[in-house]
């Protein structure tokens, strides 16, 4: 039996790993205003608009039974996605909290910026003005 793809709705989460859990809270929740929902010694948990950010700590989450392990080591990537007034706006907050834009792009095909900067564990961010896969 095959399954219609176009039948899934949508990413409702989105994983990143971070070993030092108390700085990813304090990145997360305070220089970028995400609610906390929930945490644990091994997660954070926060809301951002209708999906989910996970924060796992992988020397936990690997080990773990319940939910099935998952983890992954080096640098990952998220894109948050924003409009063209609140862009601007972003990377002056960044900028306020001391956190370096590492790259601006602006987008061929479409016009439409981003730009890139990283938490406190590495992970690469990256903040769209617009849906650049519209």
């Amino acid at each position: 039996m095959k399954t219609d793809p176009s039948s899934l709705r949508g990413i409702t989460e989105v994983c990143l790993y971070a070993t030092n859990l108390e700085a990813a809270e304090d990145f997360y929740a305070n220089t970028l205003g995400l609610e906390l929902i929930t945490s644990s010694e091994a997660f954070r948990f926060f809301r951002v608009d209708n999906q989910v950010l996970l924060i796992f700590n992988p020397d936990i989450s690997e080990h773990q039974q319940d939910p099935p392990p998952h983890f992954a080591r080096g640098n990952q990537h998220i894109a948050f996605l924003s409009n063209a007034e609140n862009y601007t706006r972003w990377k002056a907050r960044l900028k306020e909290a001391s956190v370096a834009i590492d790259q601006e792009i602006t987008w061929p095909k479409n016009g439409l910026r981003s730009f890139y900067f990283k938490d406190p564990e590495g992970n690469v961010l990256e903040i769209l003005e617009g849906n650049i896969w519209q």
